[in-house]
């Protein structure tokens, strides 16, 4: 992926949603579709907080279950 010679809120925000998407979909085991996450980004001074939450259908004793994390970084 190629930074951008001027990197905007608005695309930063954009590119944290792209890749926490990617994760969900793509690197949690599932036994059923993938993951279809709720992507929330903002920022705030120097600091990205990226939040992903949805319902997870690995656990075959809990179908649905609601995950959500959160992580926040500073901007450099």
């Amino acid at each position: 992926m190629s930074v951008p010679a001027t990197y905007t809120d608005g695309s930063r925000i954009s590119s944290a949603n792209t890749v926490a998407t990617q994760v969900c979909q793509n690197k949690l085991v599932s036994f059923g579709d993938a993951m279809s996450a709720s992507i929330t980004s903002s920022i705030s001074g120097d600091i990205l907080t990226v939040q992903a939450s949805g319902d997870y259908d690995a656990f075959y004793l809990f179908p649905g279950f609601s995950i959500s994390a959160q992580t926040s970084m500073r901007l450099e």
